[in-house]
């Protein structure tokens, strides 16, 4: 099994984020504060995605376990991982809801469509067991290595490792015993099923002998049906050939009618014609009428004005904006005036600045200063107050005595420094509100600045403009007056007060004149078009006689029409028939067909009957078998040398002269009991030791190839062709020495390169392994304002 990507949106402090494990490169390296969600991103939400649990989540009030991991601020979350299992690749998908019922959706990926097709399964969790091959207990003790792992076996009573071990391989034989008794009763269901089956099958075969009666009927019914459906089909075509003839006939009839009736629409369309011809002379002739003729023949002249009104009102219109811009012109060169005396006002603002600036700088450098001092002052005082606080000089332990004064002497140091601090803040305050005024000052000086820069350009050439109003000013009276004198001699001419009106009189008159010639052309053409409407007439008389041919044809095609829908009834009728008689007699051979193979289904089940039997006695004996303490001691000492197998061949790995036993052994509990209890024995250059008596360094590291060796039994126990090929250390670096990580990080290295995990991630808070060139890939996973976020990049 191979991770490929994975994908969290509203999952514990993360908004969002994504990681690429196929775009890795391996070993990587995760790094980070406490508390940042270096877990969370690679332990929690991987389990969560897989199986709906989180790592370590306890919550007594019934919540799910996966649900803890929602941020609080947010209505649901989602995760979703892309995994690879035997070179098949799936996609699990949760939507987790804080009210109401979670959401799981499982894809596989089609490699022809290059689709995710859906997988439709009752219980999407059972089918991740079955496809990764082992449940979440399995993938996190194989492929998840924590730092309590790697060190509590090894500290562990004898007594208490064989029940660790024992629960973290789920050898409860007892277990085992359940199963044996749950497939004692799928075999005794199976059987009760396989003979139900029989007596079914039995009844059935017993049907035969009226089925082939049957068929024998339906056999000689289908030949007369035949003979019906063939003279029908006959008639029917006779039918068809008359409807079609009145069909052609109808419609060269329709065409005759179509075409004198496109003739009625020209005889409507030259009548429209004709009146409108008749309405425009009667038109020109009521304007001549309205005007007067001598009206008419100034109407030319006063037109010519109209046109001179419209050139003085686009003149006056541009002296008018002219003028505007004069006046503000002379606007802006009295603000100049008044920002060039501001602008004095405002000079040496910078130089102010830059000293307020350099205050402030000296205060903030004072203020780190102390901040910095009083912590170290207070983590002197948290370890004086230890109870192992020591001398820093010789390294002895501090007398009660000594650890007061020391105490008081730093508590008045830091209330000392503190009202130091303090009284650094109100400068600083102080400061910062003159700084603001100047920065004010500047502000301002610059936007006048750019007021006067623009007022320049604008000014530039601007010379006599008071002269050049004045002028303006002159001309536009004079185009007024002019203006005034045109438009009056206009109205009076058309006798109104409007000058719109005036020019729409005007325009009437002008056209009056203008449509005079063609009033000879018009009654010309009326006097052709009143000859043709005549003619039109005459032709539209025929088609009287033309529409009752047509009605008797079409009540001659619906009588035929009628009588050939009785015949495709009468046919459809026989065809079902005859169709129906033929699907029973295929529906009757083929259960005889089926009837055969039940035949030899019938066999086959009865040799089922009898294997069934004797796995229901075999399973009956295996129960009996693993009853309680008949079985389980001898496994468990097989799987505990398998262990110390693969132990001492990962403490080869890491270099070391380290090499361990682990041994079973019986031992006496109370009132004359008797359990099992594992021996821990450890060996340095052939020399046994005590545990305790190797450093802490060395303990993490035989507690990681223990840890190792277990996870490497799991995965092979579960499922050896599915066993996991990634595995995620989780800050198991803790106690170990800088040596020592070094060493244990090169193995980890080896242990990449063998092929024995293509993924190999270690989580840890310790920056010092960031620079460690073993690690090919470094996350680093930051938290700001409570939210968390993810940086990838990549070691040469």
């Amino acid at each position: 099994m191979r991770l490929i990507k994975l994908r969290l949106r509203n999952v514990a402090t993360y908004d969002k984020a994504e990681i690429d494990f196929g775009g890795l490169e391996y070993p990587v390296f995760v790094s980070g504060r406490c508390g940042t969600g270096k877990t969370t991103l690679f332990v929690d939400a991987v389990t969560a995605a897989l199986y709906g649990t989180a790592y370590g989540v306890d919550r007594l009030d019934g919540t799910p376990a996966y649900k803890v991991l929602m941020s609080v601020d947010k209505p649901r979350a989602e995760i979703e991982l892309v995994f690879e299992v035997e070179g098949r690749k799936y996609r699990i998908v949760r939507e987790i809801r804080k009210v109401g019922f979670s959401e799981a959706r499982l894809y596989e990926y089609d490699g022809k469509s290059g689709l995710w097709r859906p997988l439709r399964v009752r219980d999407v969790n059972r089918e991740i067991e079955k496809l990764v091959g082992m449940p979440a207990e399995g993938l996190l003790n194989s492929a998840i290595v924590r730092q309590g792992d790697v060190v509590n076996f090894i500290r562990l009573k004898p007594s208490e490792r064989r029940d660790v071990l024992q629960e973290i391989l789920n050898i409860r034989f007892e277990h085992i015993r359940d199963r044996v008794r749950e497939k004692k009763e799928v075999i005794s269901k199976e059987l009760e099923r396989v003979r139900g089956e029989i007596t079914v099958i039995e009844g059935e075969l017993r049907r035969r002998d009226s089925l082939i009666k049957e068929l024998e009927k339906w056999r000689g019914e289908i030949p007369k049906l035949k003979d019906k459906v063939y003279e029908l089909t006959k008639l029917r075509d006779e039918l068809r050939g008359k409807v079609d003839e009145l069909i052609s006939r109808i419609g060269a009839l329709e065409s005759k009618v179509k075409e004198l009736e496109s003739k009625a629409r020209i005889l409507e369309e030259k009548r429209y014609e004709l009146e409108e011809l008749e309405s425009k002379v009667r038109e020109v002739k009521r304007r001549i009428d309205k005007y007067g003729e001598d009206k008419i023949r100034e109407a030319y002249e006063k037109y010519r004005s109209l046109l001179r009104i419209r050139e003085l009102e686009a003149r006056i219109a541009e002296l008018r904006d002219k003028l505007r811009g004069l006046e503000q012109a002379v606007k802006s060169l009295k603000e100049y005036r008044e920002l060039k005396e501001r602008l004095k006002e405002l000079e040496g603002v910078d130089e102010r600045l830059k000293e307020v600036q350099k205050v402030k700088e000296e205060l903030r450098l004072r203020e780190a200063d102390l901040k910095a001092k009083i912590e170290n002052l207070e983590n002197n005082l948290n370890l004086l107050m230890s109870a192992e606080a020591k001398c820093p000089v010789c390294g002895s332990p501090l007398t009660p005595e000594v650890k007061v004064r020391r105490r008081e002497y730093l508590s008045s140091e830091i209330k000392r420094l503190r009202e130091e601090l303090r009284n650094v803040k109100l400068k600083i305050s102080d400061v910062e509100v003159k700084e603001r005024k100047l920065n004010e000052s500047i502000s301002e000086k610059a936007g006048i600045e750019v007021l006067v820069s623009r007022l320049e350009r604008e000014l530039a050439g601007l010379e006599g403009v008071e002269e050049e109003f004045d002028r303006v000013k002159e001309e536009l009276e004079k185009l007024k007056r002019e203006r005034n004198s045109l438009v009056g001699s206009v109205l009076a001419f058309t006798s109104t007060f409007s000058l719109e009106y005036a020019e729409k009189m005007i325009m009437e008159m002008i056209k009056a004149r203008e449509e005079l010639d063609k009033v000879i052309e018009w009654r010309a053409k009326a006097e052709r078009l009143r000859s043709e409407i005549k003619e039109l007439k005459k032709e539209l008389g025929r088609a009287e006689g033309l529409r009752e041919e047509l009605m008797g044809l079409m009540e001659e095609r619906r009588r035929v029409e009628e009588r050939l829908r009785r015949v495709e009834f009468e046919l459809s009728e026989y065809r079902d028939r005859l169709s129906r008689a033929e699907e029973r007699v295929k529906s009757i051979e083929e259960s005889l067909e089926e009837l055969k193979k039940k035949e030899s289904r019938l066999k086959e089940l009865k040799e089922r009957v009898k294997r069934l039997e004797f796995d229901l006695k075999v399973y009956t004996h295996l129960y009996d078998v693993f009853a309680e303490g008949r079985f389980p001691a001898t496994l468990l000492s097989r799987f505990v040398e398998v262990i110390e197998e693969y132990a001492n061949d990962y403490l080869r790995m890491f270099n070391t002269d380290i090499r361990i036993e682990l041994k079973l052994r019986q031992s006496l509990r109370g009132r004359g009991g008797v359990t099992q209890v594992i021996d821990l024995i450890a060996y340095s250059n052939n020399y046994r030791r005590e545990i305790r008596t190797f450093s802490g360094g060395e303990q993490t590291l035989i507690g990681f190839a223990i840890r190792l060796a277990i996870s490497r039994l799991i995965a092979e126990l579960y499922a050896f062709r599915k066993r996991p090929k990634f595995l995620i250390i989780d800050e198991g670096f803790g106690p170990l020495d800088a040596e020592l990580r070094d060493t244990v990080a090169y193995a980890l290295s080896k242990l990449y390169e063998s092929g024995e995990y293509e993924q190999l991630i270690v989580i840890s808070h310790q920056e010092d392994l960031k620079e460690n060139p073993v690690f090919r890939t470094l996350i680093e996973i930051d938290k700001v304002e409570g939210r968390s976020t993810v940086k990838i990049s990549h070691q040469t």
